[in-house]
């Protein structure tokens, strides 16, 4: 099962195969076109803001599976994890 398919699949959402495939084609069409990918690494212990969906499975399973599907795509990407900004980083809140 993809990645895509995964994550949806906890919040009994479906994605045919199809339209999965058009999105990793444009994904990948365009991932070139970037000096830098950073993604963004949940931290269960932050609370999620008011509004925002609390399905804590499905966040902790989406997040799993855009790790899984960035790490195909572009291994070396940034990763962003919560901390305060002047870390010990050479990037200030990012790590590689």
């Amino acid at each position: 099962m993809g990645y895509l398919h995964a994550a949806l699949q906890v919040s009994a959402r479906t994605i045919d195969s199809r339209r999965s495939g058009e999105l990793m084609t444009m994904v990948k069409a365009h991932i070139p076109d970037y000096d830098i990918l950073i993604r963004t690494a949940v931290d269960t212990d932050i609370a999620v803001g008011e509004g925002r969906d609390s399905d804590a499975a499905f966040r902790v399973e989406a997040a799993s599976s855009i790790e899984r599907l960035v790490n195909q795509i572009e291994p070396k990407a940034l990763i962003l994890r919560a901390g305060p900004a002047n870390s010990d980083s050479s990037l200030s809140g990012f790590s590689a």
